[in-house]
């Protein structure tokens, strides 16, 4: 295994970085995106942030700014069809920002509620909410910017047919943080799924019907592959609540039939990892990489060669994570047949989150 940075975060005040997404472009160039200019895991400043590598991750152009509203731009996704990419990210509010940023003991506390109190002010709130970004020019200009109704960390998938498939929780702002007396339209609790033939017009969110049970769990941050049937399998965080019998965050698995339109029961796939992220390789299998925040933490993979019904029991690729603020890898295919994953974790003790890679080979059918 090779390790690397896409960024190297230090002590400074904004170099905290986190949930990261990578595509490879047509032009064969490997884009990696992510939130960065970040003091905290919930920060005033983020935005979603765009490096480039012509040379299999050894370096790693200056970050360029894809999205960067009034609001927190975090999780960051990206899909490559053709000259068309697509970035997905989201955003929270300042009510939202505001309460995380009061339960902590940090010497920045007093400068983010003042940049707080000022922006309420001057901020429009209707500019919250998950988004799709769209370059025409292969990656390197992302110039329309819309909102749609879901969220998920790694964006919409493309489908065989030339569609875009996006799986994910609605989004909605928590009921403590909304304004008194402002009107809000946001999905009921849920997952839902849309398509795309353009990149630009969506279809009207479908729910995944899901089990009482999950429902009442923290269940979110989903990702899709397509199978070779043509349906397609899901894969969804679940972060048990106090009611669930068992702890941490896990993966569940639901498949598709009849064309994308029914689903199959939710099932706990039993690793101790999430969020997902799926990719299909060249040699048929599918990949599956979460994020380990119990210990020994890190990033870790499994493998099914047989289009989901088993995996292989989970591996680390990265097993020198400092803390259980890590994860949300996302992983790409080399020309070599090699992967490479990225993701986010603690390099140092004392630095900030930076955004790091591992190129790995798959592992051999036993």
């Amino acid at each position: 295994m090779k390790k690397g940075f896409v960024h190297k975060a230090g002590k400074g005040a904004f170099d905290y970085a986190g949930w990261p997404s990578i595509a490879k472009l047509v032009d064969g160039t490997l884009a990696a995106v992510f939130s960065g200019n970040r003091m905290h895991h919930v920060c005033p400043f983020g935005r979603s942030v765009i490096c480039y590598s012509k040379d299999n991750g050894e370096s790693w152009s200056k970050q360029a700014i894809v999205v960067n509203t009034d609001f927190d731009d975090r999780d960051a996704g990206i899909v490559v069809n053709g000259k068309q990419v697509l970035v997905s990210s989201f955003n929270n509010n300042y009510a939202f920002q505001r309460r995380d940023c009061n339960w902590k003991d940090d010497k920045n506390k007093n400068l983010i509620n003042s940049y707080i109190d000022f922006m309420e002010g001057v901020a429009d709130e209707d500019d919250v909410g998950s988004s799709i970004s769209v370059s025409e020019d292969g990656g390197y200009t992302f110039p329309v910017r819309y909102k749609i109704p879901i969220t998920c960390p790694h964006g919409p998938i493309l489908l065989k047919d030339g569609r875009y498939f996006m799986v994910g929780r609605e989004f909605a702002i928590n009921p403590l943080d909304r304004t008194k007396g402002k009107e809000y339209n946001f999905l009921p609790y849920g997952l839902y799924y849309m398509f795309s033939s353009d990149g630009y017009n969506w279809t009207d969110p479908v729910a995944i019907p899901l089990p009482d049970e999950l429902m009442k769990d923290n269940m979110c941050e989903p990702h899709a592959v397509q199978l070779k049937n043509g349906e397609v399998m899901v894969h969804i965080r679940v972060q048990g609540g106090p009611n669930a019998s068992f702890k941490g965050l896990r993966t569940f698995q639901t498949v598709s039939s009849n064309g994308i339109s029914d689903w199959s029961v939710a099932k706990d796939l039993g690793i101790l990892g999430s969020p997902p992220h799926l990719l299909r390789h060249s040699s048929g299998a599918i990949i599956c990489c979460t994020g380990r925040r119990d210990a020994p933490f890190g990033e870790q993979a499994m493998i099914s060669y047989d289009e989901g019904e088993s995996w292989t029991e989970p591996f680390y690729i990265d097993k020198d994570a400092e803390n259980a603020d890590l994860g949300y890898p996302c992983s790409v295919e080399l020309d070599d047949g090699r992967i490479m994953t990225i993701y986010y974790q603690h390099d140092n003790k004392g630095d900030k989150n930076s955004i790091m890679y591992t190129i790995w080979d798959l592992p051999e059918k036993k």
